[in-house]
């Protein structure tokens, strides 16, 4: 097998086979479009093969899918392109086994908008002054977008014609007046997407004076005394001239007084007139249109005037009866009339509901009347029957009374009611001044009684109920007091309370010896009472009072004392008690502690008399701690470097103590050592004493990523062969950042993979940055040179020296592996300088730029596909060895030595 099999698939790369760019112009048609793909090597070596396939977008046939150069027609896109992509696989069998090599490239379908086309049309394209003509265009897309139109009059000193619809496909227009023929021109645009045609047509007018146009527009019915109005305004002279008006009426009844004289403006606004008694109210009217020339017509209108006026109906005041009976009251007939301005007396007419004659029962009652005119107009209205019972009712015969008082303040009286009858109701209502059953006062008092119907009717009657007392008041006294406690040697005021009760009366003073409040000496007292009512009955009785000696002194504390804690344990003045006894205080002490801890603590006050009657009584004293404990904190903490995506562990110190606890534990709501993400993360701390005490404080923790992205270690792509015009499509993968917080990020090269590379070194820079803008670069170089194969004959390569005759033109031929174009060579170049006839040649050469023969440059023989520069040698070079030098774009310097003869 051949020894380049395994290089042919080592590093084969997919190029285009025909052209030097991968974008094809689908714009005349994709049928017409046919792609050829092609890689860098140029035969299949024995053992070798190839396979292409497709990888993405419109699916595609690929003739000769097993050779370097398949070929397809290019497929139908969308507005917006679409990419092809393209793998070979290149195989190799050998002796040491099968090798595989693949790569991939794209093509880009292009599709490239054409514009519209269009064609207008005038309908009729020759009018007269007056006429309407209507524009329409013809228009057609070759890629079936939709299209849009602009008409325009082109200015040519023709008046100006007014489009209706200028955006349309179709318009039109009214040829406008003037005094002589004149030709229209319009110029229509069609668009679709960026691109747009146009053209234009023309119209012929012929000026005439044509007569005017004569319009009026009126309702066909209007009511007495509405606005009417007659329109003449759209009336109008083709030519444009002054109009005149004259208006006329024919008046179909006589009596409406409707003119329309002195009128000449094209529309009157008037209000309809009012009909009379029999009027039917048929209206004609005239409206007669002049021109500037003379030329009239008439426009005629007929309206009628509508009876809208109701008639108008006469009704009775609202009625107030008085009821015969609970049944109400008859009523025979009703006073109602209606006149109607066109039919007159309309009385006959009236229709009432309920209608008379009717019997009305108690209360009021709605009549509703109506009536209706010959056009329909109705009117309608009411009045009220209200029948009510005006007369009061009859009170029977009423007697005196006499009792004994039995109340307070005289006797409780029940009575019987007298009885009352009235004509319209059966149950009368009694009432009686006092009531059955109320409190009379001792004596004599009149009772005023009162009938009243359902109506509210009322008559009155009057009797005497007399109130006699005779009974004696009774007394309420204390039960005997035993135990009266001694004030002092003299004994004891006791206070005691005696009342009296009368049963007209009710309370009475009680006067009683010893009164109430004496000072009352040790042993029993007789004490007697008595009360009188005012009718001069008497009651009367006793009781007795004991006094004795058995009470201790009374013992009175000092105010409760709260006072804030100042330690563990907090001294505290308690100030002092005070004690008081009838027979005198012997002595007064307390079980106080010297300090007292946090909390209450109780303390007991003793008193005792000479008879040893002791009393105690207890103060509080309470020691609070409401302080709360004094956290020590860091400051804020700010610049804290991310070491991750989820930020940087922060540690910190936060102590607390407290005056009564001590040391106190402090909990944040994040922990000393936590990880912290990006941002600024506030923390809150907080310490509690036993008592309840808290103390908070904070601070915040900020993370900041301010370190760039890296690049993992990227090897360029290995040097690639131009393909033509010193140009070569070369692909790399991008290379790849990793940031510390975001993980991989996006790279963005200024040069993208695939593209089509300048020979020689040029220098790719990418960047890649994190999500905080925090950027990183890098670059590398990607080498394009030619395929330069060696001087082709008659010039043979160095370091063979080639003999040549001095002063002749020397056909300098070699390939770069296809045509490159004639910019091939850097500037000086080529060159020549004299070197020593004895080969080597390591010594410094001064160049000169060579001389063409006949002034002739450098051609490419696409025949041959190879370059041929003709350089011409100077006679004066004989016997004389010299290098030509030829530095082309790619970097690389190539030479051949010439030896010259005579």
């Amino acid at each position: 097998m051949a020894q380049n099999c395994p290089g042919f698939v080592n590093g084969i790369k997919v190029q285009p086979g025909n052209v030097s760019f991968n974008e094809y112009d689908a714009a005349a048609g994709y049928a017409a479009v046919v792609v050829t793909l092609g890689t860098n090597r140029t035969t299949i070596p024995s053992g070798a093969s190839v396979a292409w396939t497709q990888t993405a977008g419109p699916a595609v046939v690929l003739s000769n899918a097993n050779t370097l150069a398949p070929s397809f027609t290019a497929p139908t896109v969308g507005p917006g392109g679409d990419v092809l992509a393209f793998r070979v696989t290149a195989t190799c069998t050998s002796r040491t086994g099968t090798e595989t090599g693949m790569d991939t490239g794209t093509v880009t379908i292009v599709n490239v908008d054409r514009p519209p086309a269009v064609a207008p049309l005038a309908s009729p394209p020759e009018a007269a002054v007056g006429d309407t003509v209507v524009l329409s265009a013809n228009g057609s897309d070759p890629d079936g977008d939709a299209i849009t139109y602009t008409w325009t009059q082109v200015p040519n000193g023709a008046p100006t014609a007014a489009l209706a619809t200028p955006n349309a496909a179709s318009t039109q227009f009214v040829a406008p007046a003037a005094a002589n023929d004149y030709t229209l021109e319009f110029r229509v645009t069609a668009r679709s997407n960026a691109l747009s045609a146009s053209a234009t047509v023309l119209v012929n007018v012929t000026a005439a004076n044509l007569a005017p146009f004569a319009a009026l527009a009126c309702p066909s019915v209007v009511g007495e005394g509405q606005p009417l109005r007659l329109d003449g305004s759209g009336s109008y002279d083709p030519e444009g001239g002054a109009l005149t008006y004259a208006w006329f009426v024919n008046e179909a009844d006589a009596g409406l007084g409707f003119s329309l004289t002195g009128e000449a403006g094209p529309v009157v606004e008037r209000s309809a007139p009012s009909l009379g008694l029999d009027m039917v109210g048929g209206v004609e009217v005239a409206l007669r249109v002049t021109d500037d020339q003379g030329q009239y017509v008439d426009a005629l209108c007929t309206f009628m005037i509508a009876d809208v006026t109701a008639p108008s109906l006469t009704l009775p005041d609202d009625l107030l009866l008085d009821a015969d009976s609970a049944a109400g009251t008859l009523v025979p007939a009703y006073a109602v009339s209606a006149l109607d301005n066109v039919d007159g007396d309309l009385g006959a007419l009236v229709a009432c509901s309920p209608a008379a004659p009717h019997q009305f029962p108690m209360g009021a009652t709605a009549v509703s009347c109506g009536v209706e005119d010959s056009a329909g107009n109705a009117a309608a209205g009411s009045f009220n029957v209200d029948v009510q019972d005006l007369s009061p009712p009859d009170f029977g015969p009423v007697s005196d009374i006499a009792i004994e008082g039995n109340a307070l303040g005289g006797g409780i009286l029940a009575y019987a009611l007298p009885t009352a009858t009235d004509k319209v109701d059966a149950d009368v209502t009694v009432v009686c001044v006092p009531p059955s059953g109320d409190l009379f006062p001792v004596g004599s008092t009149t009772v005023e009684c009162t009938a009243t119907d359902d109506a509210g009717n009322e008559s009155t009657a009057a009797f005497t109920a007399t109130v006699h007392d005779t009974t004696p008041p009774t007394l309420d006294l204390p039960a005997d007091i035993a135990g009266v406690e001694a004030t002092g040697p003299d004994g004891a005021p006791v206070d005691f309370t005696a009342t009296a009760f009368d049963i007209v009366d009710g309370d009475l003073v009680v006067y009683c010896t010893p009164a109430s409040g004496s000072t009352f000496e040790l042993g029993p007292t007789m004490v007697n009472c008595s009360a009188t009512d005012t009718a001069n009955n008497t009651g009367s009785g006793n009781f007795s009072v004991q006094v004795v000696d058995t009470t201790p002194p009374a013992v009175t504390p000092p105010a409760n004392t709260t006072v804030e804690a100042t330690g563990f344990l907090t001294a505290v003045d308690i100030s002092t008690a005070t004690a008081t006894d009838a027979v005198g205080v012997v002595s007064l002490g307390h079980d106080a502690p010297a300090s007292f801890p946090v909390g209450t603590t109780t303390i007991t006050w003793t008193a005792c008399d000479a008879a040893r009657n002791c009393g105690t009584a207890t103060s509080l004293v309470t020691v609070t701690d409401t302080t709360p404990p004094t956290l020590t904190l860091p400051g804020n903490i700010a610049g804290v470097e991310a070491t991750g995506a989820s930020g940087a562990i922060v540690t910190f110190s936060a102590t607390a103590s407290d005056l009564v606890d001590g040391v106190v534990v402090v909990t944040c709501t994040r922990a000393s050592g936590s990880t912290f993400a990006l941002g600024t993360t506030p923390v809150a701390c907080r310490a509690t004493d036993l008592a309840g005490n808290t103390g908070t404080g904070g601070f915040n923790v900020t993370v900041v990523d301010t370190t760039p992205p890296s690049f993992d270690p990227y090897t360029p792509p290995a040097p690639a062969v131009a393909s033509g015009n010193s140009q070569a499509l070369v692909s790399f993968p991008l290379p790849v950042a990793r940031d510390l917080v975001d993980g991989a990020v996006t790279v963005s090269c200024d040069r993208a993979s695939g593209s089509s590379f300048p020979v020689g070194r040029t220098r790719v820079s990418c960047s890649a940055s994190d999500s905080r803008g925090n950027t990183a670069t890098m670059g590398f170089d990607v080498v394009v040179s030619y395929a330069w194969t060696g001087f082709h004959r008659p010039v043979d390569n160095f370091p063979v020296i080639n003999a040549v005759k001095a002063g002749s033109a020397i056909p300098v031929k070699f390939s770069l592996g296809g045509n490159q174009g004639l910019d091939i060579f850097v500037a000086g170049s080529p060159a020549s300088g004299a070197v020593a006839c004895m080969g080597g040649y390591t010594e410094e050469i001064t160049l000169s730029e060579t001389v063409n023969a006949g002034g002739s440059s450098l051609s490419y023989d696409a025949t041959a596909g190879q370059y041929v520069y003709v350089w011409k040698t100077d006679k004066g070079w004989a016997n004389s060895c010299r290098i030509l030098q030829i530095n082309l774009r790619d970097g690389t310097m190539q030479k051949a030595v010439f030896q010259f003869k005579k």
